[in-house]
């Protein structure tokens, strides 16, 4: 089959297209379906993984990257047991040992606990830029533990998952919600799309930490924020806990790959802002985590995506906004890893597979 593979670690010139990548795997395992790939979705893990950040070294024959896509059930394994049959469309996530290969290419092997029917309304290319946000934002949402008196800050708002986390919050009917943007088309994107006040939006082009962390404080009508949801990290994680109010609650979905970041849990690492003076805490969301535990976890992902479809199809979530940068190709999955580096991509990147 065609796919897109990476054989060493480093930049985005690393992708090379081969023809007839060989699964090795003449039958499908038990409990595994075999899916024709329609389209598929780029995510921030994937130029992680590229830039060796999680270590080893890619097989000989090179890896397949890529995690979330929607697909056409060609095949089902012996003892499958959720109804998914063959012409079926399905959307899933491709981690851990319950898949053979990465989504980009033609086809992919995965277990049927990590899949799920999609939404009836939605199109294969937004079905396929939900998966990894959608599961993600609804996961955070869930941390959160919103209450109607909650004001919320969510950075990097305008991507994929912040997409879909605005309108979960949104339909939570808190007291107040902040965002941040880095550029005007961010600014302008979550205002036109969702309705939130130009007030409300904290620009922080050429702004420092502390200058972000004070026109924060100033939307929120002097006081702190009671939920930060942190999908940016770096700076915007320093942000978080500038700005976080007493009982404050912070949910990330960014690690930090620099182990010079000092997380100010306590006085002894920062004596003016730290989550114990505010009887705070701290959640870190990592959507893939049942996935990479191991089998006896993966049938969460499967009922995740139900609840996540049952969502779309009711209108209680709209699709995030995708923007298709073409077909299976290396100058695609490569353009699309150099948007993903620059943080200003807007919406979800999509690859289809013709």
């Amino acid at each position: 089959m065609k796919a897109v593979v990476v054989k060493r670690w480093g930049s985005a010139n690393e992708f090379e297209l081969v023809e007839d990548f060989d699964l090795q795997a003449k039958d499908l395992p038990e409990g595994f379906v075999r899916v024709k790939i329609q389209a598929i979705g780029f995510n921030p893990v994937d130029y992680k993984i590229r830039l060796g950040r999680f270590g080893g070294d890619p097989p000989k024959q090179g890896l397949i990257l890529g995690v979330d896509f929607t697909g056409i059930i060609e095949s089902v394994g012996n003892n499958c047991k959720r109804g998914h049959h063959e012409g079926e469309q399905v959307y899933g996530l491709a981690l851990g040992n319950g898949k053979i290969n990465g989504t980009y290419a033609q086809y992919i092997h995965i277990s049927e606990n990590l899949i799920g029917k999609t939404p009836k309304n939605v199109p294969a290319e937004e079905s396929a830029g939900m998966v990894v946000t959608g599961l993600t934002a609804l996961e955070c949402h869930a941390r959160g533990r919103l209450q109607p008196h909650h004001t919320v800050l969510i950075t990097g708002a305008s991507g994929g998952v912040g997409s879909s986390l605005v309108q979960l919050v949104k339909n939570s009917h808190v007291s107040r919600i902040l965002v941040t943007a880095g550029t005007d088309k961010s600014v302008n994107y979550l205002h036109s799309t969702f309705g939130i006040p130009k007030e409300h939006i904290i620009n922080y082009q050429g702004l420092t930490i502390k200058q972000i962390g004070e026109k924060v404080i100033a939307a929120n009508g002097g006081r702190g924020v009671d939920v930060v949801f942190d999908l940016f990290g770096g700076d915007m994680k320093h942000v978080a806990f500038e700005v976080l109010g007493m009982d404050g609650n912070i949910v990330t979905i960014v690690e930090e790959p620099d182990h010079q970041f000092k997380t100010p849990l306590y006085p002894a690492i920062n004596p003016n802002k730290n989550l114990f003076a505010v009887n705070g805490t701290f959640h870190m969301v990592f959507v893939g985590a049942k996935a990479l535990a191991g089998p006896e976890y993966w049938h969460h992902m499967g009922d995740s995506l139900d609840q996540l479809t049952q969502l779309l199809e009711s209108g209680q979530l709209a699709p995030s906004k995708v923007n298709v940068l073409g077909t299976l190709s290396r100058a695609t999955v490569k353009r699309a890893h150099e948007e993903l580096e620059s943080h200003h991509n807007i919406g979800k990147l999509i690859m289809l597979v013709d």
